[in-house]
C-alpha cells in the first residue's frame, strides 16, 4: 500500500457538535458499509427493536474527540463523546440514569458534527458490536453562581482499532 496525502481544501469547517443519537447495542442489526467511500450508508435495526433517541444539549456544549496511537504493534482509537444536559433535575437525572443502565450492554451512537457530517461511534467492521460505547463519566453541578455552567456532563467512549467512520444515512429516520 503506498501513501495516499492529503490537500487541504480551501472551505469553512465549523467545529462542535449539533447532535447525539444514542441507541441500545440490542437493537442494533448490522451496519452496511460503502465499500468505495468507507463510510457506512445504513444502519439495519433487530426486528424487536426500539429506535434512537435524540439528546439535547445547550450549543457549544459537546464535544466528539478521537486519539489514536500506534504502540507494541498495534493500533488503537479511543473515541468519545462528552455532552452537557444544561439542567440537574429529575428529567436529567432519569437520562443519565437510563444511559448508565444500557452502558451494561453497551451504546451505538451517531453524531452530528459542526461541519454537518455525521459518525457512528461504537461499531466498527473489525469488532462489530463488540467494543460498544459506555457510559465513562456523570458528573453533576449546580455551580457556585448563578452565571456559571451547571447541569450534567455526561462522557460515553470506548476503544477500537480503528477510527471512527462516517455516517451518510438518514439519523432523523432512524429516530423514534
Amino acid at each position: 500500500m503506498t501513501l495516499i496525502g492529503y490537500k487541504r481544501d480551501c472551505k469553512k469547517s465549523p467545529g462542535g457538535v449539533l447532535s447525539i443519537y444514542l441507541a441500545m447495542m440490542s437493537d442494533i442489526k448490522s451496519a452496511t458499509l460503502d465499500a468505495q467511500s468507507g463510510a457506512y450508508s445504513a444502519i439495519e435495526m433487530a426486528a424487536t427493536a426500539g429506535k434512537f433517541k435524540r439528546y439535547e444539549f445547550s450549543e457549544d456544549d459537546a464535544e466528539f474527540k478521537e486519539s489514536v496511537k500506534f504502540e507494541n504493534g498495534a493500533r488503537s482509537a479511543d473515541i468519545s463523546i462528552q455532552f452537557k444536559l444544561p439542567t440537574m433535575d429529575s428529567a436529567s437525572r432519569a437520562a443519565v440514569d437510563e444511559i448508565m443502565e444500557q452502558s451494561y450492554c453497551g451504546l451505538v451512537g451517531i453524531v452530528k458534527l459542526g461541519n454537518g457530517e455525521m459518525r457512528l461511534l461504537g461499531y466498527n467492521e473489525t469488532e462489530k458490536k463488540d467494543r460498544p460505547l459506555r457510559m465513562r463519566t456523570a458528573e453533576s453541578t449546580t455551580a457556585k453562581k448563578p452565571s456559571d455552567p451547571h447541569g450534567e456532563d455526561v462522557t460515553l467512549g470506548c476503544e477500537h482499532s480503528e477510527k471512527s467512520r462516517l455516517f451518510t444515512g438518514d439519523a432523523d429516520a432512524l429516530v423514534g
